[in-house]
Formats: C-alpha cells, sequence, structure tokens
C-alpha cells in the first residue's frame, strides 16, 4: 500500500535519524524530506504505464487482485512491492524461488546507502497477570517458541538464534537472512504512529492523493490529525511558584 512505500522510501533515502523523528512527529509530514518522498513514489504510481489500469487501480486493487497479476504466461504485473504475506493472497500452489514464477528483492536505495530493512509484527499482549499467563507470554519470547513457529511456515522470527534451517520454505529463510544481516532495521511507520495518523489521516490520505488531491493540502491534513500532546496543568500561588 502507498504509506508503505512512503515508509521504505523514507527510511532508505532519508536515514534512520529522519524516520524516526518523521514517527514522533518532529519531522512532519509537510517537511520537505517526507514530500520528497512522496513525490519518489508518484513517479512509479503516477507514472504512464507504470501501474496496470493507472492510479485509479493502484487505489481500489486488493493485494490478492495485485498478487495474481504476477502470474501466469502473460503476467499483467512484473514488479509488486508487498510484505512477505503475499503468498498466503495467492490462490494455487507457486513456485517461489530465483529460477521459479515469483521471486523476491529487498527494497532499493542509494548505491552508497546503509542496507535498510522495514519489518511489522505480531504483538502478545497479557490481560490478566496470573502465573500461568507471565510463564506463556515469557515462553513466547524463546528461541524455541520461535522455531516451532517458524517450522509451521509464513513466519520469521525477530531472534537471530533461530537457526535459518528451521524455516521450511527458501523465501523465509532468505527473509530471515536479510533481517538478520541489515545494517538498519524499523519498524512500520504508520504501526508506529498515533492511531488517527498511521491507520487513518496517513491512509487517507495517500489515497486521496493518488486519486488526485494536492499533495501540499494533503499532508497538511495528515499533520492536522496529529493529537495535541496534553502538557500538565500548572498553576501560580501568590508567591509566584508554580505547582501542577
Amino acid at each position: 500500500m502507498a504509506t508503505d512505500w512512503v515508509e521504505d522510501i523514507v527510511l532508505h533515502f532519508e536515514g534512520p535519524q529522519v524516520y524516526d523523528r518523521w514517527i514522533s512527529h518532529e519531522v512532519p509530514f509537510s517537511d520537505g524530506r517526507i514530500v520528497s518522498a512522496v513525490d519518489r513514489f508518484g513517479i512509479i504510481a503516477l507514472g504512464n504505464g507504470r501501474v496496470n489500469g493507472g492510479n485509479r487501480a493502484a487505489v481500489e486493487f486488493t493485494v490478492r487482485e495485485a498478487a495474481n497479476q504476477l502470474l501466469g504466461s502473460s503476467p499483467d504485473c512484473l514488479l509488486h512491492r508487498q510484505a512477505s504475506f503475499l503468498t498466503d493472497f495467492i490462490d494455487r500452489e507457486v513456485d517461489i524461488a530465483p529460477d521459479g514464477e515469483l521471486w523476491v528483492f529487498p527494497f532499493p536505495g542509494p548505491a552508497d546507502g546503509a542496507t535498510s530493512m522495514l519489518v511489522g509484527g505480531t504483538v502478545a499482549a497479557r490481560f490478566t497477570d496470573r502465573p500461568e499467563t507471565r510463564q506463556l507470554a515469557e515462553y513466547l519470547t524463546t528461541a524455541e517458541a520461535a522455531t516451532e513457529r517458524a517450522r509451521l511456515g509464513g513466519f520469521v522470527s525477530a531472534l537471530d538464534s533461530v537457526e535459518a534451517d528451521y524455516y521450511p520454505a527458501l523465501l523465509q529463510r532468505t527473509i530471515a537472512g536479510w533481517t538478520r544481516d541489515a545494517e538498519v532495521l524499523r519498524f512500520d511507520a504508520s504501526d508506529l504512529m498515533p492511531p488517527e495518523v498511521g491507520t487513518d489521516a496517513f491512509w487517507v490520505g495517500m489515497n486521496s492523493w493518488l486519486g488526485g488531491a494536492r499533495l501540499a493540502t494533503t499532508m497538511a491534513a495528515i499533520d492536522d490529525a496529529w493529537p495535541l500532546e496534553v502538557q500538565p496543568r500548572q498553576t501560580l500561588d501568590a508567591g509566584g511558584d508554580s505547582e501542577d
């Protein structure tokens, strides 16, 4: 989706410091570096002949529809930026290998840039503080649990201690290696932003821009959606000292 494209471009071309400050809104969406990242994405998304069906299709295609366009003897799409779970949306068995029907490569960045990876993840949350709940939560953080999960497929562990051989598919082994060896590793920005921004205004704004909205107006609207920080209330006593 468009948010992921922009996140990858910011990370690869502006670097992790700008990326981290963007997540906390120290660097706003209207900052020239973020605008430049969206413009760079627009060269692909809005360029003639770059997207099957044009920019309208870029907004309307589902992940499943996009995945299936990569397949067949005369595919409608040759390249698709997507997460490793793309294969879950393909309707049939596919040979995923360097010489197969589909294969992958890391998101490209500057020739002299650091090797960078953008990742997402699954979160486990405890809603009770019972001993058995704590024990399960602790177990899920271990290499033993990650290894058992890796053997089931469709999963890449954050732990370097999980051996590549435990992944049943070449795709997961490859991505695990890239993740382990990356010089810069960052979590998905929109997932770390406040939900009213990351999963609402940012997502809506990118779709609106792909549909023809002005970029400056779009970026300003995303900035306006950022929640205000509530400062502790201070009062002054008769002597001029402040107190919370």
